[in-house]
């Protein structure tokens, strides 16, 4: 935020007051861009590298005889796969953090993305024995960026199906709560220890 507090014109301890929170608002406001700039900077630098991995990865994959070698080297690949995954979320973090991404905000009923996201889930549930309940309520809209928040709905559902007991239900559920649109996803798991 770029706003700042008014002077008077006055000179009086007031004005000064107001002088001095500008000040330490514009301090602030370049210190988050520095660390903003990092990060970027950082995702960067190790995106390329982790692709390039991948791509050996890939090749060793094709040349090796081995099953139990395969197996391997198809996790190492998966591994990857999420932690470049993890970097493009960076950089999308940072992007709508300095507004770069706001033209690609737009009116989302959570209805149709708690849909796709059951769809996309279900032979996943299936097949790791869980059932998978998406449901939701039309008329649940926010604004918001289509990629990034069905990234974070993807990453909860993918948590809640790994760590779900065999036999369990995973619920995907949005709609309209009493502070407005809400967007859930619950498992009987092992839950985070509070500690």
């Amino acid at each position: 935020v770029t706003a700042r507090v008014s002077l008077a014109g006055s000179g009086d301890e007031f004005d000064r007051l107001a002088e001095t929170l500008n000040r330490m608002l514009d301090e602030i406001e370049r210190l988050v861009g520095s660390i903003r700039s990092v990060t970027v900077n950082i995702a960067h630098d190790l995106k390329s590298p982790l692709t390039r991995l991948r791509g050996r990865l890939e090749m060793a994959l094709r040349s090796i005889d081995s099953e139990g070698h395969a197996e391997l080297v198809q996790q190492a690949i998966e591994e990857a796969d999420g932690l470049i995954a993890t970097f493009n979320a960076l950089l999308s973090i940072a992007e709508a953090q300095s507004g770069g991404s706001a033209a690609e905000m737009s009116d989302l009923d959570l209805a149709q993305l708690v849909e796709d996201a059951g769809d996309l889930y279900e032979p996943l549930a299936e097949e790791r024995s869980l059932r998978l309940e998406a449901k939701a309520e039309h008329g649940a809209v926010v604004r918001a960026n289509r990629e990034m928040l069905f990234q974070a709905l993807a990453n909860l559902i993918d948590n809640a199906l790994k760590y779900a007991p065999s036999g369990g239900v995973v619920r995907i559920w949005a709609g309209l709560g009493p502070d407005g649109a809400e967007l859930s996803v619950a498992d009987h798991g092992p839950g985070i220890p509070e500690a």
